[in-house]
């Protein structure tokens, strides 16, 4: 059994790297982002947006799941490793003339025939991503990530300076649809680079059932899961068109940024951590708690601040094009929060060997988010933010009830967990709120935006040290993390985390 001491050490180390790879990337990425925005249409994003949703399910199951069950299995032989290579690549290349082939009727449901071509040059990622799938899973077993890290952040700087300088050519969606193509061209082409061993794939499948059953619950819970996260621009593309979906989708883009950044980041190291700790239940819940409180200690400030300035904001960083995405910008951005630990469950669950579970949380996401949206639609974009927000909130109540328990945890453990950093966060809003609104009313956007963000980071800060100073202990441990893990004192399970 893998020592917790081990364990910890691995996952803080790994987490160290990715961490600098994301930073990297992402400080890139972010201002690419937004400067695209400002150079790219609303219906650029709607077309976008659309062409993700075909493509994003087939890359969904472009392995069945024996990525994660290669990852998760307890001993690994080259024979498996060559099957599993062979497998994903025959996947891929069905994907790859399924997803081309059937690129015209996803137009015509859209009643978009500029879709088409946008889907049918996305589908070549499948074929790309199907050589470094096997590779990057060895790695990441293992709880390597630097050299994963350093290929990510590259593939990421690449990527968003291909989409850059397309947009700046006046190229529209294909400034987007060239980023993600080159980025998952130099992801694998570094992967591969990395990789300590080459394999040749193998075409004979014997004794892979037990690990596509397994993989086969995760790939359903994915699939589940990535209906419910597209549902609504499913509904919205097609009842309101590719332009009003641009905006709603940009506003949805930006309000998650951090969370789609930080989460993977942390989901990419928690699914082998878990793996490792499958008999150890309550060290697992020690841990996933205090991941997710450090998580919402990061995004909630930047989350909450960026609804409290989405006015100025929208006026002075995404341009008079966005004005219609500042209220759903307000909105979505002060609700995103609630999906930070909804998001990090999957790894928990399928690490601990519990994927039904998983799976009953994506079967309960297909039906409340996507009926919250329907009945806000009745009031246009404002109304269906409204109820992306509530279906989110209820779905991550439900969904952690139904999980902590695998932890043995409750909801009382949650609550207890980030409530210092929910005080946190609603002392910042207010004051932030306040300050706009009594003070600086009469001001400038761009004056007034630096001001407002000055005195959120001032607010946030002094209420984090009066009201958080747990997670100052943890990150400062994390800094000061010795070189021997067996140096790691180990957090006893029934110790108090809040």
């Amino acid at each position: 059994m893998v020592q917790p001491s081990e364990v910890k050490y691995r996952v803080i180390s790994s987490l160290k790297w990715s961490a600098v790879g994301r930073i990297g990337a992402q400080a890139v990425s972010w201002v690419v982002t937004l400067v695209i925005v400002r150079l790219l249409s609303p219906g650029d994003y709607g077309l976008m947006a659309s062409a993700m949703v075909v493509v994003g399910f087939a890359m969904l199951i472009h392995e069945l799941g024996i990525i994660p069950a290669l990852i998760n299995a307890k001993e690994v032989h080259s024979g498996l490793i060559r099957q599993c290579l062979g497998f994903v690549i025959l996947l891929n290349v069905a994907l790859f003339g399924l997803v081309y082939g059937t690129a015209s009727w996803c137009g015509a449901f859209f009643e978009e025939a500029s879709l088409v071509p946008v889907i049918q040059v996305l589908a070549v990622t499948l074929l790309i991503n199907a050589a470094s799938s096997v590779p990057s899973a060895l790695l990441r077993r293992q709880i390597d990530f630097k050299s994963l890290s350093i290929v990510g952040m590259i593939a990421g700087i690449a990527g968003s300076a291909t989409s850059l300088g397309m947009a700046f050519t006046g190229a529209g969606v294909w400034a987007l649809v060239g980023g993600q193509v080159v980025g998952r061209i130099v992801n694998t082409v570094g992967v591969l680079w990395v990789s300590p061993e080459r394999w040749l794939p193998s075409f004979r499948f014997a004794g892979l059932g037990s690990h596509l059953r397994y993989g086969a619950t995760v790939t359903g819970q994915r699939l589940l899961s990535h209906l419910n996260s597209q549902a609504d621009v499913i509904i919205i593309g097609k009842l309101l068109g590719t332009t009003q979906l641009g905006v709603y989708f940009v506003a949805v883009q930006v309000s998650f940024l951090p969370i789609s950044k930080l989460v993977p980041l942390l989901n990419l190291v928690a699914f082998p951590a878990f793996s490792r700790l499958q008999e150890d239940a309550e060290l697992a819940g020690n841990y996933f708690l205090r991941a997710v409180r450090i998580a919402l200690f990061i995004t909630i400030p930047m989350l909450w601040g960026l609804s409290a300035v989405a006015h100025d904001f929208v006026t002075v960083i995404m341009g008079p094009t966005w004005t219609p995405a500042i209220p759903l910008l307000e909105v979505i951005a002060f609700a995103a929060p609630v999906a930070v630990a909804m998001l990090m469950l999957p790894p928990l669950l399928n690490g601990m060997g519990r994927p039904d579970i998983g799976l009953q949380n994506a079967v309960t996401s297909i039906v409340v988010v996507p009926t919250c949206i329907l009945i806000g639609l009745q009031w246009g974009l404002i109304g269906a933010s409204f109820g992306f927000a509530a279906g989110y909130t209820i779905l991550t109540a439900i969904n952690l009830w139904r999980s902590l328990g695998v932890i043995r945890a409750g909801l009382w453990d949650f609550v207890v967990t980030v409530w210092p950093v929910v005080c946190a966060g609603a002392l910042m809003y207010g004051i932030v709120k306040s300050v706009d609104h009594l003070l600086l009313s009469g001001l400038d956007p761009l004056p007034k935006l630096a001001l407002l963000v000055l005195t959120g980071v001032a607010a946030y800060g002094m209420a984090a040290l009066t009201l958080c100073r747990s997670i100052f202990r943890d990150l400062n441990a994390i800094r000061q993390m010795p070189k021997n893990p067996d140096a790691l004192p180990v957090v006893p399970p029934d110790q108090s985390i809040a």
